[in-house]
């Protein structure tokens, strides 16, 4: 099944006080000057699918300075429905909502949102260790197998 992005909205979001903005069904292309927020989106987009930044392990460091919290929602159309996820984090935990309906567990979520970000760092992807290489398909796997994700839930 398809899905897509139809927008995102970013509240206190790194260099973002609040940003919204809406994504065209075809291609998108981010253009903007260096330091302008354009990898911030794209992390933003990525948050939304595995819960988790591709940047940091610390999610404080995504709220923005003098801030509490930071939101980031998405309008997610496919062929069936168009529905809404929330995501708030706080400095001392988060919430997760799928059209105003509060999960639980991140395990629930997890699958909603599928993306993939292939960033310079992943150049080495084939140079690194297989640990590194099995992390990054673990996680890819999590977000298409909700038994997968079960499964290295208990190995782990």
């Amino acid at each position: 099944m398809t899905m897509r992005i139809k927008s995102i909205r970013l509240n206190n979001y790194r260099n973002y006080s609040h940003l919204t903005t809406e994504f065209n069904p075809g291609l998108n292309i981010i253009v903007g000057d260096n330091a302008q927020g354009k990898t911030n989106l794209l992390e933003a987009i990525y948050f939304m699918s595995t819960l988790r930044s591709f940047r940091t392990q610390n999610d404080r460091d995504l709220i923005s300075f003098d801030d509490d919290y930071f939101r980031i929602q998405c309008e997610i159309e496919t062929e069936l429905s168009t529905n809404k996820a929330t995501v708030v984090v706080l400095k001392n935990g988060k919430s997760i909502k799928i059209n105003e309906t509060m999960i639980k567990r991140s395990s629930e979520y997890i699958g909603f949102i599928n993306c993939v970000i292939f960033s310079p760092q992943d150049l080495n992807f084939f140079n690194d260790s297989p640990r590194v290489r099995r992390r990054f398909l673990d996680i890819e796997s999590t977000k298409i197998s909700k038994k997968y994700l079960r499964a290295l839930n208990q190995y782990f």
